[in-house]
């Protein structure tokens, strides 16, 4: 997973699956994936280049999904987030049965604010980083109607494509 400067080129995918033949209550098969790219953009001969990292993760199924094996977009954590979270989304994430979204993260490092002439920024540590990503989660209707009855309320899902801040 991508982690500041370290960054991440890689591909996850998960299959799970569950069977009342095999002696489960349901029958479901689950599917997961993640991606993490990281793009060197600017001033790439620099130690620590600008960079591009970008997000994708998605997840539906087949069959009788329980409520318990839903998939979350991640929501902020407070004063820090790490990358792929949306951030304007304090807390609870978004929850859905089938979900997709696109984080993208650029670091300018301090190139800006050396530009601007701002002296011994390189040094500081300080960075411009400009964000944002867009997502949806989706329940079926069997979800809703378990919902609806024994907590009298939906989970927090995106309704319709979120749009994090940039």
């Amino acid at each position: 997973e991508a982690f500041g400067i370290i960054g991440a080129n890689n591909m996850k995918l998960n299959i799970e699956q569950s069977l009342k033949a095999m002696g489960s209550d349901w029958n479901f098969t689950r599917f997961n994936m993640e991606i993490y790219q990281r793009v060197n953009t600017f001033y790439k001969r620099r130690f620590i280049p600008n960079a591009l990292d970008l997000r994708f993760n998605a997840g539906t199924y087949l069959g009788s999904l329980p409520v318990q094996k839903n998939g979350t977009l991640d929501a902020a954590l407070g004063g820090f987030t790490p990358f792929g979270a949306f951030k304007a989304q304090q807390y609870l994430p978004y929850e859905g049965a089938s979900y997709i979204a696109l984080n993208a993260e650029h670091n300018f490092r301090s190139v800006p604010l050396e530009l601007l002439g701002i002296p011994n920024v390189a040094k500081s540590g300080l960075s411009v980083i400009v964000f944002g990503g867009a997502g949806k989660t989706w329940i079926p209707s069997e979800q809703e109607a378990f919902f609806n009855q024994n907590l009298g309320r939906l989970p927090n899902t995106t309704g319709d494509t979120i749009h994090s801040e940039v």
